[in-house]
């Protein structure tokens, strides 16, 4: 593979992590809140983003973060 290639490619998997890494932190800063993933029965229904959790969004935001990393 060319050196241009390999670093377009590179370039466009790392602007695709980063804006995925972006939309990540806006649904845990915006739509899941700190305190939004408490248990059901002492604080009310727990609130899911497509069927994830703030939990999990955050496991996906870490995850995505090492990527971009690595990129």
């Amino acid at each position: 593979m060319k050196k241009t290639r390999l670093n377009l490619a590179v370039d466009l998997l790392s602007f695709l992590l980063f804006w995925l890494l972006t939309l990540s932190g806006l649904i845990l800063q915006w739509k899941l809140p700190a305190g939004s993933g408490r248990l059901a029965a002492a604080h009310g229904p727990v609130r899911l983003l497509w069927n994830m959790d703030r939990q999990a969004w955050g496991s996906l935001h870490a995850q995505l973060s090492l990527l971009l990393t690595l990129a």
